[in-house]
């Protein structure tokens, strides 16, 4: 009877083999984790989308129904417009006119800030809106707007990550429209960043480093308004 002859592995192929399987696991896991950043930073980068197209979706709703018998303020101390509107979204429901004053401006890291004033007020008459008052002017109602805090309506933030807020305004012929004329377009234009790109750029010094890393960073969006028809 012939004997079977059994072959071992020597210690050099059982080292190579090894080493063969330490490398695919290596290049596997990296491949991994690379799936898996890019899809982080996607997921990062959509959300930027998202944001501004819930900035827009929020002005265009109150623009559509805004009120041209009333004023029309933009305040260029603070980039901020205010206007009235009939179809606000307010927190509030115990207003007795369903009417609002609303404002947008860039508030402190980077939030799109919205207030929505309705008719109900808390201490004074001028701690709310009534269109009604003759004395409520685009003066007053500028002048309101410097002390919310007296009023139970105050500033949402709705969105993080903006680095720029610009809001152009336009009479039909092209010309910018003055501060307490409603335009016959109004351009919102957005700078944002990711989450964790603006904790960066929050740090940096101001100047030259943090428009560097805006510029490569950000992502720009605008959107224009058209209001002549109804003017």
């Amino acid at each position: 009877m012939q004997r079977r002859r059994i072959c071992f592995f020597t210690l050099t192929e059982l080292i190579t083999a090894m080493a063969v399987l330490i490398v695919l696991m290596y290049a596997l896991i990296n491949f991994f984790f690379s799936i898996q950043s890019v899809w982080v930073d996607s997921a990062k980068k959509s959300a930027i989308y998202e944001n501004a197209n819930l900035v827009f979706s929020m002005i265009e709703q109150d623009l559509k129904g805004i009120v041209i018998s009333c004023p029309f303020y933009y305040d260029s101390s603070t980039n901020a417009v205010n206007f009235v509107t009939s179809s606000a979204i307010s927190s509030d429901n115990s207003y007795k006119w369903p009417y609002f004053e609303v404002r947008y401006m860039l508030g402190l890291n980077g939030a799109f800030k919205r207030l929505c004033v309705s008719d109900k007020g808390t201490t004074t008459p001028n701690d709310y809106w009534d269109f009604y008052r003759a004395d409520r002017q685009v003066a007053s109602a500028q002048k309101w707007f410097e002390t919310p805090a007296s009023n139970t309506n105050t500033f949402r933030n709705l969105v993080f990550g903006i680095t720029d807020l610009t809001f152009t305004r336009l009479k039909r012929g092209g010309t910018v429209a003055a501060a307490d004329e409603i335009p016959a377009y109004l351009s919102v234009t957005l700078n944002m960043l990711t989450e964790d790109d603006y904790k960066v750029y929050d740090v940096l010094a101001s100047g030259t480093p943090k428009d560097t890393f805006k510029n490569m960073h950000a992502r720009k969006f605008t959107k224009t308004f058209c209001l002549r028809n109804l003017l």
